[in-house]
């Protein structure tokens, strides 16, 4: 099976646990992470986006700003705008995602430093 058809797939099954479930159910929150990630596998950078965010404010809203996947959600949607170009979104996303790593999980946590490079890189790309 092609990774465009599993996106396709995701997408259907998304939809369906949403129905039946509700969009806030645990299955429907995990589905829509794996659509999310199988358009950003198959580089469609703007439905990834659509999804990511969608998937930052169920968890925002669900398990607040600062939780773990909620970060990693947002950290996700930064990563799919510095794939289309958009540095200072992404830029701005990230430092986000970094003072909330920092707050939770300190300076020295794997997943901080992973976004403080993502931060460097992208003030490089950006001149600064």
């Amino acid at each position: 099976m092609s990774t465009k058809k599993a996106s396709e797939l995701f997408e259907k099954a998304y939809n369906v646990s949403c129905k039946i479930f509700g969009a806030e159910n645990s299955n429907s929150i995990l589905t829509l992470n794996y659509l999310a990630h199988s358009f950003y596998t198959v580089k469609d950078y703007k439905k990834a986006l659509e999804f990511y965010r969608k998937l930052y404010n169920v968890r925002a809203q669900l398990l607040g700003e600062e939780h773990a996947e909620t970060l990693s959600s947002l950290h996700s949607y930064a990563l799919c705008h510095k794939e289309i170009g958009d540095y200072i979104s992404s830029l701005s996303f990230f430092e986000k995602v970094y003072v909330s790593r920092v707050k939770t999980l300190g300076e020295n946590d794997p997943k901080t430093i992973k976004t403080a490079e993502r931060i460097k890189e992208l003030k490089e790309l950006l001149g600064e």
